[in-house]
């Protein structure tokens, strides 16, 4: 679902680009422009915690199963 977000927000971010603007709307355009940058940011961030939650998991079962053999 993340990975369809940020598709359709670098598909907006295309066709925003295709936009030819002048004045007010310069600003309107590059606000929604890091908007949808900031959506995709909080599309890899919330994948990067899924991927660190499991090395920790393995981490600590390795090092309490070397303490027992020891």
């Amino acid at each position: 679902m993340k990975e369809k977000i940020k598709q359709g927000a670098a598909q907006a971010m295309r066709l925003v680009g295709l936009l030819n603007v002048n004045g007010d709307a310069v600003d309107i355009v590059a606000a929604a422009r890091q908007e949808l940058r900031n959506i995709m940011m909080i599309c890899d961030a919330a994948e990067e915690p899924t991927q660190g939650e499991n090395a920790p998991e393995t981490g600590g079962a390795e090092s309490e199963a070397g303490n027992e053999t020891a």
